[in-house]
């Protein structure tokens, strides 16, 4: 296993709290209800979650919402992780803003993503 994504995990168990990622994956229009229908995966991983302070320089977009960093190990989510996505920590649900991947010998090794309530 590579070490840096050994480290993460670590760091990530040690400080971090459960959370519900929810994978929503985009269904296929039915013409008979005239509607698409979304599937929702769920599955629990540890994640570190940092407030995030929005100003008109930086990530003007969330301003006046609850923003937040969330750190994830890269081997906890299953296939990529997508900004249609939420991440719940107990009663908060997070929407997904951006996504950031760090490598290190040349393997994903942790997520940084930017989310957001409100």
């Amino acid at each position: 296993m590579n070490q840096f994504l050994t480290v993460a995990k670590q760091a990530i168990n040690l400080h971090g709290e459960s959370c519900v990622h929810t994978k929503v994956t985009n269904g296929t229009y039915d013409p008979a209800t005239g509607s698409v229908s979304n599937s929702e995966t769920n599955t629990t991983v540890t994640a570190y979650r940092k407030h995030l302070k929005a100003t008109q320089f930086s990530y003007p977009n969330l301003i006046g919402k609850d923003a937040v960093y969330i750190y994830l190990p890269a081997d906890s989510i299953v296939g990529l992780l997508s900004v249609s996505d939420k991440l719940s920590f107990g009663s908060s649900t997070y929407a997904i803003d951006s996504i950031q991947e760090h490598r290190a010998l040349n393997e994903l090794v942790m997520y940084r993503v930017v989310a957001y309530r409100g």
